[in-house]
Protein backbone atom coordinates (compact mmCIF):
# COMPACT_ATOMS: atom_id res chain seq x y z
CA UNK A 1 0.00 0.00 0.00
CA UNK A 2 1.16 3.53 -0.77
CA UNK A 3 1.93 5.78 2.14
CA UNK A 4 1.26 9.36 2.24
CA UNK A 5 3.76 11.66 4.62
CA UNK A 6 1.47 13.89 6.76
CA UNK A 7 4.32 15.84 8.66
CA UNK A 8 8.12 15.49 8.92
CA UNK A 9 9.28 16.83 11.89
CA UNK A 10 13.33 17.34 11.31
CA UNK A 11 14.42 18.20 14.69
CA UNK A 12 12.58 14.75 16.18
CA UNK A 13 14.34 13.15 13.20
CA UNK A 14 10.48 11.39 12.09
CA UNK A 15 7.49 11.82 10.12
CA UNK A 16 4.21 10.99 10.51
CA UNK A 17 2.37 8.99 7.29
CA UNK A 18 -0.79 7.56 6.47
CA UNK A 19 -2.54 4.57 4.18
CA UNK A 20 -6.12 4.59 3.20
CA UNK A 21 -7.31 1.21 4.25
CA UNK A 22 -10.54 0.02 3.10
CA UNK A 23 -12.61 -1.07 6.46
CA UNK A 24 -16.08 -2.09 7.23
CA UNK A 25 -14.81 -0.63 10.79
CA UNK A 26 -15.12 3.20 12.35
CA UNK A 27 -13.01 5.76 13.64
CA UNK A 28 -11.97 4.88 16.75
CA UNK A 29 -12.22 8.87 17.67
CA UNK A 30 -15.39 9.84 16.60
CA UNK A 31 -17.32 6.46 15.48
CA UNK A 32 -17.23 7.40 11.99
CA UNK A 33 -17.58 4.46 9.56
CA UNK A 34 -16.14 6.27 6.81
CA UNK A 35 -14.45 9.48 6.02
CA UNK A 36 -14.83 12.22 3.59
CA UNK A 37 -13.20 10.05 1.41
CA UNK A 38 -14.99 6.60 1.56
CA UNK A 39 -11.95 5.05 3.68
CA UNK A 40 -10.54 4.79 6.58
CA UNK A 41 -6.60 5.71 7.74
CA UNK A 42 -4.03 3.78 10.04
CA UNK A 43 -1.65 6.61 11.08
CA UNK A 44 2.55 5.57 11.50
CA UNK A 45 6.21 6.97 12.97
CA UNK A 46 8.89 6.15 10.95
CA UNK A 47 12.10 7.33 11.56
CA UNK A 48 14.97 9.18 9.50
CA UNK A 49 17.32 6.81 8.09
CA UNK A 50 17.59 4.55 6.05
CA UNK A 51 15.30 1.75 5.65
CA UNK A 52 13.79 2.09 8.83
CA UNK A 53 10.72 0.61 9.82
CA UNK A 54 7.02 2.32 9.72
CA UNK A 55 5.49 2.05 13.34
CA UNK A 56 1.68 1.54 12.77
CA UNK A 57 -0.73 2.58 15.04
CA UNK A 58 -3.23 -0.24 15.86
CA UNK A 59 -6.65 2.06 15.21
CA UNK A 60 -8.28 3.33 12.06
CA UNK A 61 -9.22 7.10 11.84
CA UNK A 62 -11.07 9.20 9.42
CA UNK A 63 -9.36 12.14 9.53
CA UNK A 64 -5.94 13.66 10.46
CA UNK A 65 -7.84 15.46 13.13
CA UNK A 66 -9.59 13.04 14.85
CA UNK A 67 -5.90 10.92 14.99
CA UNK A 68 -4.64 13.69 16.48
CA UNK A 69 -7.48 14.28 18.95
CA UNK A 70 -7.00 10.69 20.21
CA UNK A 71 -3.41 11.12 21.19
CA UNK A 72 -3.38 13.94 22.50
Amino acid sequence: MATTVIRHDAFGRFEVVRRAEDSKGTCEWCGNKRGDSGRLFRYGHQADGFCTPINWDSHLFCSRSCFSAYHS
